[in-house]
C-alpha cells in the first residue's frame, strides 16, 4: 500500500513540478510547453506549441531553435526561427515534430528548445518537453514464394519465409512449417523459435526430405503460421507445391493426397474371433451441369451372429451454388441433437445471405432394419430453420418437434440466436430458447419451458475477455435441461507474459417425468488465476492456482444413494521444453489439498504427465496419488483403499519404410491402478502401397486385464483394401487444352523457319504447374466450361504475357515466347532546406508497367529506390501513382514512355520532390500583462 501511495503521489506532483521547472520565479524570459509529456504510436506528427514569455522592460530580439536527440524523432517546423517580443508580452509559436514507427518502446526522448539573442548570442531562456512511444506489437510473416516446383530429381524440399517485427519491441516466436501427414517421410511439421528485435527482419529456411508420395501427388498445400508466446496467431502464409507435369488431368480438388478424394474400402475385423465382422466403406463425389453429388457408405456385417446389418453413415447428397438435398443417416446439432434415417434440403440465395433449411429423420442409427428391436419405437423429430449472415451481423431462427417415447414426451422447441460482430473486436451474441412438451402418454401435465443465453468476448489494448452465461428451466426439452452455467475469463498480456482468470460455475438440476424414480443433482465451482512466459529461447512455464468445489447425488455405495462432495485447492504447473526442430518434452502436473465427504481430514493429491518426442519415437508416462474427481473417490472408499493411485506408460512410433512405400504405426501402454488392477494394451498398424492407387493394410490390437487372480484377454486381428476411385463427371461436358510453346526468334508471332520448341518450359494453367516436352506441348484433360489463365515464368530471357482463353470445347493454341529486354531504374528523393523532414526510405514504391494493350505489369523498390523488369519489345508506360506516395511528396515526372529492345537494358529514373514547410508564428498581447 505504501508503495501504491507513493507512485500516486508522485504521479500527481510529477507535472507540476515539470511546469515549475519552465518557470523559476526570476527568470525574465520563460519557455512553457502546452504539454510537458506527450505519447504517440508513432507514424505521426506531433504539434505543439511554445509560450515564450517576456517580462524585461525592452524587447527582445532572438532565434528560437529546437535540439532534437540524435536518433529518432525529425523536426519539420523550420530550425532557427527568428521571433521578436515586445516588452511585458508573449508569443506563441507553433512547433510540429515527426515521430516515425520505429523509435523503441519505453525510451523517453527529450525534445530541448532554446531562445538566444540575435545580438549577444547569449541563451536567455530553455526549455524541453518528452516524447514517450507506446508499446506496439506487429510481428507478421510471408513465404518468399507462394508456389514451389518441385523437379523428379530433387532430394529436399525448402522453404524461405521472412519474419518481420515492425513493433517496436524484441519479440520471442514460435513458427511452425506444416505439410499434409500423408506426404510421408519424417515429421510432418517443424518449429523454429525466433528473437527479433524491434524494427528487423530474419530469413527461416524449413527443409524436408522429399518423399515418393510427393512426387506422385498431384499437389500439395503447405502452412506456416506464426505465434507470439502466449499462443496468439500473428501470421498464416500458404504454399501451393507441385511437381510439374506434361499431361494433367483435371481434378475438383487438385491439392487432395492420392488416398483421400473418392475412394472403395473393404476389410474384415476380430478375423481370429468366431464373430468376426466385414466392414464395407465407400466415399465419392461426381460434378453434373449444374452441382455436385456425394455419396457415403458405411456397412457392418457379422458372421454367425443373428444381429440385424449395421449401415450407419450412410447417405447420398446433392447440391447446387442455392440448393441441395441430402437423404439417410441424417445429423442435426442444434438444441436438440437429432440423428435417425431421414432427408433434409435447403435452399439460399446467390450470396447464402438468406438461408432456408428442413428436415425429418426417424430416431433409427441403422439405415436398414431396426437397430431398437424388442425396445421402445424410435421416435421421430422436424426442424424448420432460416438463417441471415450479412457483413456484421447474423441471425439463425429455427423450430423443432420431437417425438421422444425414451422420455415420453412430444415436445416443440422454438430456437432464435442473434450474433453481432463490433468494430472486429468485440463479438456479441444472445440466444432465446422456448418450448412446449407434451406429457400426455404418462397422464401428466404438458408443461412450458424456456432458456436463453448471452456470450460477449472481445479485446480491450491487453486485456482479453470472454463471458458465457446459459440458463435453462428443469423441464426444458433440449439437450441442457435444467442447466444454469457461469464461465468468465479475463487474460492481460504483455510482451511474452500472459496473466489470466477465470471462474467456471456449472450446476445440473433437470426435472424428469413423475415415472423416473431418480432425478440427478451436480454442482461445480472453480476458480483459477495463472500467469505464462518465456523462462529462455524454446522453453515456456506457467502456474495457475485453483479452487475447485464438487457435489452430486448421483453415486451409490453399495445399494445406497449418498450425496458427495468434494473440496480441492491445487497448483497447476505446465512446463514445455523444444530441444530442436524435432524434439520436444513437456510436462504437466496438478497437486495440492482436497478433503471430500468420504474422510473426514484433509488428504494430498498429485497427477502428473509427461510426454517426449524425438522424430517417430515418442514416449508418454502418468502418475496419479490421491482423488481428483468422484468416481476415484467412491471406488477407492467402497473397496476399504486409504487412496487412489494409478501409474501408466506408454511408447509410440511411426516409420516409412521402402521408399515410403510401407508406413508402420505401433503404441503401447501399461497401465496400474490399486483400483482396477493392471491393463495391457498395444496397437501396431501397417499400410503397404501395391499400386499408386491401391493400399492394403493390416491392424493388431491386444488388451489383457489382470485384476486379483482374474484375467480377460481380447486380440483383434483387421484386414483391408483401399482403393481409390477417380471422380466420375455425370452429364458433364469436358474439354481437351493442348497448349504449344516456341521461342519466337524472328518476332513475327508465327511458328515457322527459325524458330525453336521451348523445351521443359514451365507453365501455369489458372495456377497448376506443367512443363513442356521434348515436342514443345503440354494436355490438360478433363476441363470443365471456364475461362483460363495461361501464364509462363520468364525464363533464361524468354517471356510471354498472360493469355486468357474461353473452353468450351476442345482447343489448341499456340503461345509465342519472346526474347525479353531489361527496364531498370531509380527513384531520387529531392530535398530542400525547407522540405518537410520525411523517413528517407526508398523501399516499397511500387512502380507500374503498361503495353500498349493495357496490360500491366507491377514492382516494388528496394532499400536502395532500384527496381526492375524483364520485359517484351515494345513500348511501354512507367508511372508511379501519385496517390501513394506521402502528402508531402510531388512526383515530377510520374509518367514516362520507355522503349525495350531485346536483349538490351533501358534505364528510366524517377525524381520525388520533398514540399518545402510553411512557417506559422501567432502573436497575440496577452490582456494580463502590461
Amino acid at each position: 500500500m505504501k508503495k501504491i501511495a507513493r507512485r500516486l503521489f508522485l504521479s500527481c506532483i510529477l507535472p507540476i513540478s515539470t511546469c515549475s521547472l519552465f518557470a523559476q520565479p526570476g527568470d525574465e524570459v520563460i519557455i512553457i510547453p502546452d504539454h510537458a509529456i506527450t505519447k504517440t504510436a508513432g507514424n505521426e506528427v506531433i504539434s505543439f506549441i511554445l509560450k515564450i514569455k517576456n517580462q524585461r522592460k525592452n524587447a527582445i530580439d532572438g532565434t528560437l531553435n529546437c535540439l532534437l536527440p540524435e536518433k529518432g524523432l525529425s523536426l519539420i517546423t523550420r530550425p532557427g526561427i527568428r521571433v521578436t517580443i515586445p516588452a511585458a508580452d508573449s508569443i506563441f509559436v507553433p512547433m510540429k515534430i515527426y515521430a516515425p514507427s520505429k523509435i523503441r518502446a519505453g525510451k523517453e526522448y527529450i525534445v530541448r528548445f532554446s531562445l538566444k539573442e540575435q545580438s549577444s548570442g547569449q541563451i536567455l531562456s530553455e526549455g524541453h518537453c518528452s516524447v514517450m512511444m507506446n508499446t506496439k506489437r506487429s510481428v507478421s510473416l510471408y513465404a518468399l514464394s507462394t508456389a514451389i516446383q518441385l523437379e523428379n530429381n530433387s532430394d529436399s524440399l525448402i522453404i524461405p519465409v521472412r519474419v518481420v517485427n515492425n513493433g517496436n519491441t524484441a519479440e520471442n516466436v514460435t513458427v511452425i512449417s506444416s505439410l499434409p501427414y500423408t506426404t510421408g517421410g519424417d515429421a510432418f511439421y517443424a518449429t523454429r523459435q525466433l528473437n527479433i528485435a524491434a524494427f528487423s527482419d530474419t530469413l527461416v529456411y524449413f527443409r524436408k526430405r522429399v518423399t515418393r508420395r510427393m512426387l506422385q501427388a498431384e499437389g500439395f498445400d503447405a502452412s506456416i503460421k506464426g505465434f507470439y508466446t502466449n499462443g496468439e496467431l500473428f501470421g498464416v502464409s500458404g504454399i501451393k507445391i507441385q511437381s510439374p507435369r506434361v499431361v494433367r488431368r483435371f481434378n475438383e480438388s487438385e491439392y487432395q493426397d492420392s488416398f483421400n478424394g473418392n475412394y472403395l474400402s473393404l476389410s474384415a475385423e476380430n478375423t481370429l474371433n468366431p464373430y468376426k465382422s466385414y466392414v464395407l466403406g465407400a466415399y465419392g463425389s461426381a460434378l453434373t451441369e449444374e452441382g455436385k453429388f456425394t455419396y457415403s457408405l458405411n456397412a457392418t456385417t457379422w458372421r454367425n451372429s443373428g444381429n440385424t446389418p449395421l449401415l450407419r453413415n450412410t447417405w447420398i447428397n446433392y447440391q447446387t451454388a442455392t440448393a441441395g438435398l441430402k437423404a439417410g443417416n441424417i445429423d442435426k446439432s442444434a438444441e436438440i441433437n437429432l440423428n435417425g434415417r431421414g432427408a433434409s434440403f435447403f435452399i439460399s440465395d446467390s450470396l447464402h445471405t438468406n438461408t432456408i433449411e428442413a428436415g425429418y429423420v426417424e430416431k433409427n442409427y441403422n439405415l436398414i432394419g431396426i437397430s431398437n428391436k424388442g425396445r421402445l419405437a424410435p421416435g421421430n423429430a422436424g426442424w424448420l430453420s432460416f438463417s441471415h449472415n450479412k457483413d456484421k451481423f447474423r441471425l439463425n431462427s429455427s423450430l423443432m418437434y420431437d417425438n421422444s417415447p425414451y422420455t415420453y414426451s412430444k415436445s416443440v422447441l422454438s430456437s432464435n440466436t442473434a450474433v453481432y460482430q463490433v468494430r472486429g473486436k468485440f463479438r456479441m451474441s444472445a440466444s432465446l430458447h422456448g418450448a412446449y412438451s407434451d406429457y400426455s402418454l404418462i397422464n401428466e401435465r404438458s408443461k412450458i419451458s424456456a432458456a436463453g443465453d448471452i456470450l460477449v468476448n472481445g479485446r480491450v489494448k491487453k486485456f482479453e475477455f470472454s463471458s458465457s452465461n446459459f440458463l435453462s428451466l428443469p423441464s426444458y426439452p433440449g439437450m441442457r435441461k435444467g442447466t444454469t452455467s457461469l464461465s468468465e475469463r479475463v487474460n492481460w498480456m504483455s510482451g511474452s507474459f500472459s496473466v489470466w482468470g477465470n471462474l467456471n460455475y456449472n450446476r445440473f438440476a433437470p426435472q424428469y417425468p413423475s415415472n423416473n424414480t431418480f432425478s440427478p443433482r451436480y454442482e461445480n465451482l472453480k476458480t483459477e488465476m495463472g500467469i505464462s512466459g518465456p523462462l529462455s529461447q524454446g522453453v515456456t512455464l506457467s502456474f495457475a492456482p485453483a479452487y475447485a468445489q464438487d457435489k452430486s447425488n448421483s453415486y451409490f455405495v453399495g445399494n445406497e444413494n449418498t450425496a458427495s462432495s468434494l473440496k480441492s485447492w491445487n497448483l497447476n504447473t505446465t512446463l514445455n521444453c523444444v530441444i530442436s526442430s524435432n524434439q520436444y518434452i513437456s510436462l504437466n502436473s496438478e497437486s495440492g489439498i482436497y478433503r471430500s465427504s468420504y474422510s473426514s481430514r484433509m488428504k494430498y493429491h498429485l497427477k502428473t504427465n509427461v510426454n517426449y518426442r524425438y522424430k517417430e519415437l515418442g514416449i508418454f508416462s502418468s502418475f496419479q496419488k490421491g482423488a481428483f474427481y468422484f468416481g476415484e473417490l467412491v471406488n477407492a472408499y467402497s473397496m476399504n483403499k486409504n487412496n487412489y493411485t494409478m501409474l501408466s506408460i506408454g511408447p509410440s512410433i511411426q516409420k516409412d519404410l521402402f521408399h515410403e512405400k510401407c508406413m508402420v504405426t505401433a503404441s503401447a501402454s501399461y497401465i496400474r491402478s490399486n483400483i482396477s488392477g493392471s491393463s495391457l494394451a498395444a496397437n501396431s498398424r501397417i499400410e503397404y502401397d501395391v499400386l499408386k492407387h491401391t493400399r492394403l493394410f493390416a491392424g493388431l490390437a491386444y488388451n489383457r486385464l489382470s485384476y486379483n487372480n482374474d484375467h480377460y484377454q481380447t486380440n483383434n486381428l483387421q484386414l483391408g483394401l483401399v482403393q481409390k476411385l477417380p471422380t466420375p463427371g455425370i452429364a458433364l461436358k469436358t474439354n481437351v487444352l493442348d497448349v504449344f510453346l516456341y521461342k519466337d526468334v524472328n518476332q513475327n508471332n508465327t511458328y515457322d523457319a527459325g524458330d525453336s520448341i521451348a523445351v521443359n518450359q514451365p507453365l501455369l494453367i489458372n495456377q497448376i504447374m506443367f512443363l513442356t516436352g521434348k515436342d514443345g506441348n503440354i494436355h490438360y484433360k478433363n476441363l470443365p466450361e471456364e475461362t483460363y489463365t495461361i501464364s509462363t515464368p520468364y525464363l533464361k530471357g524468354w517471356y510471354a504475357a498472360d493469355s486468357r482463353i474461353y473452353l468450351n470445347k476442345d482447343t489448341r493454341t499456340e503461345i509465342a515466347l519472346q526474347k525479353t529486354g531489361a527496364l531498370r531504374g531509380q527513384i531520387t528523393l529531392s530535398f530542400s532546406e525547407l522540405s518537410f523532414e520525411i523517413p528517407r526510405s526508398k523501399a516499397g514504391v511500387v512502380i507500374t508497367v503498361t503495353d500498349k494493350e493495357g496490360r500491366s505489369y507491377n514492382t516494388k523498390t528496394n532499400e536502395d529506390g532500384e527496381f526492375s523488369f524483364y520485359l517484351p519489345a515494345g513500348k511501354f508506360t512507367a508511372s508511379i501513382n501519385p496517390e501513394n506516395l506521402r502528402a508531402e511528396i510531388d512526383c515530377l515526372n510520374c509518367q514516362q514512355q520507355v522503349d525495350v529492345s531485346p536483349e538490351k537494358s533501358t534505364t528510366v529514373s524517377f525524381i520525388l520532390k520533398v514540399k518545402n514547410r510553411k512557417l506559422e508564428t501567432k502573436k497575440f498581447k496577452s490582456p494580463g500583462l502590461k
